[in-house]
């Protein structure tokens, strides 16, 4: 921040001001003086005076207000604080006879209220332009000490010295007072909610009473003794509160406690256990905060702890920020300050001293940068306190949240970067494009930057006590090799008081530096301030240091003490373009330039200039020797050391580029930083700029121009006196000036119009070069030259203008190719504009087929599109276009129809497929003879499986006539219900069998008939054959399902060998549960023995569970035992099962039954299908799982091959296992 005195009153009679108070609602300036003089001033700007750009008045003169002066003479906005101001009202009011001690605002109810030392309370009000006594109280027993008005303007409280309360409303009425005792009470003042009132005692004590008069507590604040005065003065100053729309932040203080000796106590309401401690440096005697809530002035005389103020010192306003960082102090002349007050704008200060009212004008140091062609981002926060980032063109605004605390940004001429800080106290630093899009970003915690400084390539941060030097990286290095990338670093940390050396490269390498924490390495010196151009980096120091690095290694190269040489110490640097000069400003704003030029930066050449209250400055980015300052309200532009006649302003500088300076008005952008108004943002030119267009308006031979332009060179100048030489057609001073303003095109074009005959035709190219196409236009058909015309629109695609030159008749239409690039571009905008129907208009007459076909689908008119297919060549890309358009939105016939078209029947098979029309597919493959759609069918299969549509992939398989692909998927489903843990019905499962084995002995056409050709006869009718070249079709397969739909080999052996096994595995499982349950034992426990068969399908433990139960109801308790005795394998638990049953019945079995072989009469068990005697084997009953020992009585089924007693069979209609319809053979 920096601050200055911009004006002074002096009042009438030379009476001391006691107190002043700014209103803030209608910018009414009371001041109570002695001997009960009031005076109310109100201060209005002026229109922008017509005295062309003058510095204004600067004198001290009574009347005379703040302000800066006169405008520039065309009512341009020049900013708040620069526009001209005069004293609309200078009233006095009369009532008081003594000494004003107190005023206070009521700015809801705009009254105002004043007393003086006799106790006399009066209440004024504003009635058609003139302030009239409305109340009047005295209270004729003690001193007025305190009036505050509460922050709705409802209350207000009147507090006495001896103690005594009074609060009243708006109209006058007393709500309630009160008498504390034994108490001299100084102040009051309310809470912004006003629900609390303070008061403060000569004790120093604060206390809190609700808005109803009751005692709530003391104010818990400590008193240092190094603050104590010492004295019998008053120990507080003054109580402040936030007003009620900048409290609303809880970490931020809201209550500043002012004490007399050299101390302020910021807290965060009146409970706060932690407060802020600021030793102002000031034996105050005022204070207060700023209306929106960022500063707290507080005013005093100067001292060191131990030491008195001499005489000669001028009394000081120390502004402190709302975390009690001093951030400026302001000088006050002659006497001693007795009062301040701020403006409802937060940039003025009012100072009561002596019998003067001194005003300071505040230059708030905003967070703001000028990047890209004409974009200006700057920090702003809400009023719900979240930190946002504006971007502005001066036409659009886009804003962006930005987490934590904004430190800082800056801007280069293509990339702007951010420097802010977390609630973690993690810093971080992003570097956006200039369309606002991130490139690269840092996260900082080995130092605390508080500034950062942007170059082409480098990213300095900046630490009172460590420097990092950070190269970001660009948008043209995107493609770097990662690997590459990670290998180096791309930042470099050291420390202030070091001495880095020179790397061997630029990678950063130095990886013990740069990963070092450096938080807790202090520095008695201080950093101040930095900035970076090229490859130099200076830092200025507390001391008045300057250490000057190179850039991008951060190697140490000088170091200049110009504190000790010059007494400066600066508190701003800027290098120049060149880096060649270094701009300095110190605490009062004082100006130095210090001369970088010697080779060795050894020595160095400083001039001081006699300019002071300078707060802001920028160098020309295209002439190293120009230099922009603003001092007060004033700009200027130095040359060498000379300056140009001012320009009134008190916008800040953003870019100096072109002779002309952007000038942004941050007050104003701050005051309505979502709402912004282009003239915001204003270019103001250099003398040397608006004297060369003064002299070609006034008609000056250009010749006298161009030996200005000699004496005052520049690009600007140059290219304006090529303008000027062009409208006036002499093509030889124009050449001249495009060449030494290193314009190629200018100088092309002057030679091109060089060759011209016809003068007319000569301006209409000058017109057209200055884009002003209409008198172009006008000049060209002047010349009768309409095909220039219609050249010039069609290069600016009008082409509704070229229409309308090219027909000077109603009857006559443009040239055919003119024509149709005519339509052509009017259906791509009405395209641009979503307008498809006019656009096809257009296309139509253009005869264009390929926009004709977006329009198409643009407005999904897919008749039309079909129809277009038979008007396209084979080859056409359009085709493939069309179909590729018909598939995606389902039309299988019209894609199939457009592939076809293009000749691609394997892309329409692939359609057809996808589009999950089987049968269209497997036509067109036979009838086009296409041998590779097999790979895209598995591919499909496998993406129907990993969606879960199992029995569509079956389906799929089975119609493209994979059938042993299909058996597989079936069987192994089967398996997954099987083992699944929910339970799924066993009809379902042996379902899903029976359709598998039928798939596995399905007699395939298509792939035998290809398979065949050249085979032996044996081979072709060799069964296993057939297997093997099934095999061999669907060797792709298992890469295209997922995992758990692939059968292991031990699995697709029975598959393929015995396929009905595992449907014989589901059907004797149900027939063993249906026989425990119906109580046949005996045949349950036969077909359970005959369930062991097939362990590998159904589970160890699932057959051996029925076979233990079948067999121990059925008192086959040795068939039981060794059922019992796989199951103890797994599971130890079924032995306390075992333990108890074998306990009661031994292991034999009771009810066994044999029956005699009919091979070699030995007697074997009724339930054996193998003889022990002779090894005759013997068929199972699919019906009832008893084996038939006479395989005489058996029925075969045709489809399964399984056998059935024909006694058992004879009261069916189906085969047991498979459910064929049996056949009527007279069995």
């Amino acid at each position: 921040m920096f601050a200055y005195l911009s004006k002074k009153l002096e009042m009438p009679q030379g009476a001391n001001v006691r107190c002043v108070a700014w209103s803030s609602e209608d910018n009414f300036l009371a001041c109570g003086c002695e001997n009960g003089m009031l005076k109310v001033l109100k201060i209005e700007s002026s229109p922008a005076s017509t005295s062309g750009s003058g510095g204004g008045n600067t004198g001290v003169a009574s009347g005379t207000t703040a302000g800066g002066g006169g405008g520039d003479g065309n009512g341009t906005n020049r900013g708040m604080l620069a526009a001209p101001s005069n004293i609309a009202m200078n009233q006095t009011l009369e009532g008081h006879s003594s000494n004003i001690q107190v005023i206070a605002w009521n700015n809801i109810h705009q009254k105002l209220t004043t007393s003086d030392a006799k106790g006399l309370i009066i209440v004024w009000m504003l009635y058609k332009g003139t302030w009239y006594e409305e109340m009047v109280n005295n209270r004729n027993r003690s001193t007025v000490r305190g009036l505050a008005w509460s922050h709705d303007g409802n209350k207000i409280c009147i507090v006495y010295e001896d103690g005594g309360v009074i609060v009243g409303s708006a109209d006058g009425n007393r709500l309630w007072g009160k008498d504390i005792k034994g108490s001299t009470l100084t102040g009051v003042t309310w809470s912004a909610d006003t629900k609390m009132v303070l008061f403060t005692l000569s004790s120093g004590e604060v206390h809190v009473y609700d808005s109803e008069g009751n005692f709530m507590s003391k104010m818990n604040l400590e008193r240092w003794p190094k603050f104590d005065s010492g004295d019998d003065s008053e120990p507080i100053v003054a109580v402040r509160w936030k007003t009620a729309k900048t409290c609303s932040e809880v970490e931020t203080p809201s209550l500043a406690v002012i004490w007399r000796a050299s101390c302020m106590t910021l807290t965060r309401g009146v409970n706060d256990e932690n407060p802020i401690i600021v030793d102002t440096r000031l034996v105050a005697t005022c204070g207060d905060w700023s209306p929106n809530g960022m500063y707290v002035a507080v005013g005093g005389q100067p001292t060191l702890i131990g030491q008195t103020k001499q005489t000669s010192d001028f009394d000081h306003i120390n502004i402190f920020d709302q975390m009690g960082k001093l951030l400026h102090h302001i000088k006050i002349p002659g006497s001693p300050v007795t009062s301040l007050s701020w403006d409802y704008l937060s940039l003025r200060l009012a100072i009561g001293a002596g019998a003067h009212v001194y005003f300071a004008n505040l230059r708030p140091q905003y967070k703001y940068a000028y990047f890209g062609c004409n974009t200006v981002a700057y920090a702003f926060i809400r009023p719900d306190g979240s930190n946002h980032i504006g971007f502005w063109d001066t036409k659009k605004l886009t804003t962006q949240e930005i987490p934590g605390q904004i430190l800082d940004v800056k801007g280069d001429e293509d990339y702007f970067a951010i420097l802010s800080v977390n609630g973690s106290g993690v810093y971080n630093v992003s570097v956006l494009n200039a369309v606002g899009a991130p490139v690269d970003g840092l996260s900082i915690m080995t130092i605390e930057p508080f500034e950062i400084s942007l170059t082409q390539s480098v990213l300095v941060c900046l630490a009172p006590n460590a420097v990092l030097l950070w190269k970001y990286q660009l948008a043209t290095s995107q493609s770097l090799v990662v690997s590459d990338m990670a290998s180096k670093r791309r930042e470099r940390t050291f420390h202030i008081d070091e001495n880095p050396k020179l790397l061997e490269n630029a990678d950063f390498n130095d990886r013990d530096s740069s990963g070092q924490d450096l938080t807790a390495q202090r520095t008695k010196d201080p950093t101040v301030c930095c900035d970076a151009r090229l490859d130099l980096l200076v830092v200025a120091r507390d001391s008045g240091r300057l250490q000057l690095y190179s850039l991008p290694h951060g190697a140490l190269l000088s170091v200049l003490d110009i504190a000790v040489e010059m007494a400066i110490r600066p508190q701003s640097i800027f290098l120049n373009s060149d880096a060649l000069q270094l701009a300095m400003l110190d605490n009062g704003g004082h100006l130095s330039i210090c001369s970088l030029s010697t080779t060795t930066l050894k020595t160095s050449s400083i001039r001081k200039y006699d300019r002071k209250d300078i707060w802001n400055l920028i160098w020309a980015r295209d002439n190293p020797s120009l230099l922009c300052i603003m001092e007060k309200t004033r700009l200027y532009v130095m040359k060498n050391g000379e300056v140009e006649e001012p320009v009134i302003s008190s916008g800040y500088l953003a870019y100096f580029k072109g002779l002309e300076v952007t000038v942004i008005l941050l007050d104003e952008i701050m005051q309505a930083s979502e709402n912004l108004k282009p003239e915001f943002s204003m270019k103001l030119e250099t003398r040397a700029l608006r004297d060369i267009k003064s002299l070609i308006e006034n008609g000056t031979d250009l010749l006298d121009v161009g030996r200005y332009v000699e004496e005052n060179s520049h690009p600007s100048l140059w290219r304006l006196l090529a303008q000027a030489a062009l409208n006036q057609l002499d093509l030889s001073v124009a050449e001249t000036a495009f060449v030494r303003c290193r314009d190629y095109a200018g100088v092309q074009f002057s030679k091109r119009i060089a060759n011209i005959t016809n003068d007319i035709v000569r301006k209409a190219e000058v017109s057209c070069f200055f884009e002003d196409f209409e008198k172009a236009e006008a000049l060209f058909l002047e010349a009768d030259r309409r095909d220039l015309a219609g050249d010039m629109w069609k290069l600016l695609g009008e082409w509704n203008k070229v229409d309308q030159v090219s027909q000077p008749l109603a009857k006559q239409r443009p040239s055919d190719k003119t024509y149709r690039e005519m339509n052509i571009a009017l259906g791509d905008k009405a395209g641009e504009d979503q307008e498809w129907d006019k656009a096809l208009s257009y296309y139509e007459k253009a005869e264009d087929t390929s926009r004709l076909v977006e329009c198409y689908l643009m407005m999904e008119d897919y008749g039309n599109l079909e129809k277009l297919i038979s008007t396209l060549p084979e080859k056409s890309a359009l085709l493939i276009r069309i179909a590729a358009a018909f598939e995606a939105v389902g039309l299988t016939t019209e894609a199939v129809k457009a592939y076809l078209a293009a000749n691609m029947p394997e892309k329409a098979v692939e359609a057809a497929v996808v589009l999950s029309q089987w049968n269209l597919a497997m036509e067109l493959a036979q009838r086009h003879t296409l041998h590779n759609v097999a790979p895209v069918l598995l591919r499909y299969t496998g993406h129907l499986l990993e969606n879960g549509e199992t029995m569509q992939a079956v389906e799929l398989l089975r119609k493209s006539d994979k059938p042993f692909a299909a058996g597989k998927l079936l069987a192994m489903l089967a398996i997954r219900f099987l083992n699944a843990d929910e339970n799924v019905s066993l009809g379902l499962i042996k379902k899903l069998f029976v359709m598998s084995a039928q798939m596995f002995t399905y007699k395939t056409r298509k792939f035998f008939r290809e398979k065949s050709v050249g085979l032996p006869k044996s081979a072709k009718s060799d069964a296993g054959s057939n297997y093997g070249e099934e095999d061999d079709a669907d060797l792709s397969f298992e890469s295209h399902i997922p995992e758990d739909f692939r059968p292991s080999p031990e699995e697709y052996r029975w598959m393929r060998e015995t396929p009905w096994r595992g449907a014989e595995s589901v059907h004797f499982l149900c027939l063993v549960q249906r026989f425990i349950y119906q109580a046949q034992y005996g045949n349950a426990t036969k077909a359970a023995l005959y369930l062991r068969n097939f362990v590998d399908i159904l589970g160890d433990e699932r057959v051996n569970t029925l076979l233990a139960l079948a067999a121990a109801n059925n008192k086959c308790y040795n068939i039981c035992s060794r059922a019992f005795i796989h199951l103890e394998l797994l599971d130890e638990e079924y032995s306390d099962v075992t333990s108890d049953l074998f306990s009661e019945h031994p292991p034999k079995d009771v009810r066994l039954q044999k029956v005699e072989c009919p091979g070699c009469s030995t007697m074997i068990a009724d339930h054996a299908t193998t003889c022990i005697s002779c090894g005759a084997k013997f068929s199972v009953c699919s019906a009832t799982g008893r084996p038939i020992h006479d395989s005489s009585k058996v029925w075969t089924c045709e489809v399964c091959a399984k056998v059935t007693d024909i006694k058992e069979i004879a009261q069916r209609r189906h085969c047991p296992l498979c459910h064929t319809l049996k056949k009527n053979t007279g069995e």
